[in-house]
């Protein structure tokens, strides 16, 4: 997961060096990156199946919130996140 994460991350970064064409959306990229780290972070001693059980109900309420949100009109936070929810669905499928 780290991976899809830090992809996330440099894909912020490199939109936000350009943001005389991207305007806002590096920033936005970040956030959404952001906001999936703090879910997808957990204690050392949670077990596996807990784990999935609890960040792939929250990732997804997270990728609703921006399909319905105004603030993501380009849609890119939104492909973030679902980039990310996929990676764990399949992770989760091979545990």
């Amino acid at each position: 997961m780290n991976t899809v994460l830090m992809k996330q991350f440099k894909d912020a970064r490199g939109k936000q060096k350009k943001s005389f064409h991207w305007g806002n959306i590096g920033w936005q990229v970040e956030n959404a990156a952001a906001e999936c780290e703090i879910i997808l972070s957990s204690p050392d001693s949670e077990e596996l199946a807990h784990y999935f059980a609890r960040v792939l109900p929250a990732i997804s309420a997270l990728a609703n919130s921006y399909r319905l949100s105004q603030i993501d009109e380009s849609g890119y936070a939104l492909a973030t996140v679902r980039e990310i929810e996929r990676a764990l669905i399949e992770t989760s499928a091979k545990m």
